[in-house]
């Protein structure tokens, strides 16, 4: 399993063209590799889902007493889009896997 890097992207009073990744673009989702991108809590996931259901999980890397904090699911519907707020729990980097990429589009931004 790699960890293959996806640019936080920033907003600006005048607006972004976002960029999303898919399993077709050039830095490609799939379902085996971790997507790694430096965690800011001005951050946000939003997802498209595509023709099917897909599961993300957020790695989070921490301990609390030395108990696991476990990982953060959330299922993404066809055809819906998410937005999901980044949080300090998950570290330094924020971590994501795919259970499936079919028609999924994925991108990190910030204020």
């Amino acid at each position: 399993m790699a960890e293959i890097d996806i640019p936080m992207q920033v907003l600006s009073p005048n607006g972004i063209v976002p960029e999303f990744y898919t399993s077709s673009t050039t830095v490609a989702l799939n379902t085996t590799d971790d997507f790694v991108t430096p965690n800011d809590e001005n951050g946000f996931i939003l997802v498209r889902g595509g023709s099917t259901l897909t599961m993300l999980t957020i790695i989070t890397p921490g301990t609390v007493e030395g108990l696991a904090i476990s990982d953060v699911q959330i299922q993404i519907n066809r055809n819906t889009e998410e937005l999901i707020g980044l949080r300090g729990v998950y570290g330094r980097f924020l971590k994501v896997r795919f259970s499936n990429v079919s028609g999924v589009r994925y991108g990190v931004f910030r204020t």
